[in-house]
């Protein structure tokens, strides 16, 4: 009896460090995602954008148009 007692615990033992290993995994592959995503993204926020481009790219606000039926 004591020899099935051990291996139902070496079985679950094996599980959880099977289990807690496929975890490591995923986030070795999420922290691999995320800095591939942070190298392909663009460097600057479109907001700051603006404080780049000179006085002749801004775009004009829309004038609103009458429009007669």
């Amino acid at each position: 009896m004591l020899h099935l007692y051990k291996e139902i615990a070496g079985f679950l033992i094996e599980w959880i460090l099977h289990l807690f290993g496929f975890f490591v995994a995923l986030w070795i592959v999420y922290a691999i995602r995320e800095a591939l995503l942070d190298h392909a993204a663009p460097k600057y926020r479109p907001s700051e954008v603006a404080t780049f481009l000179p006085p002749t790219c801004y775009i004009r606000s829309l004038k609103k148009q009458r429009y007669d039926l």
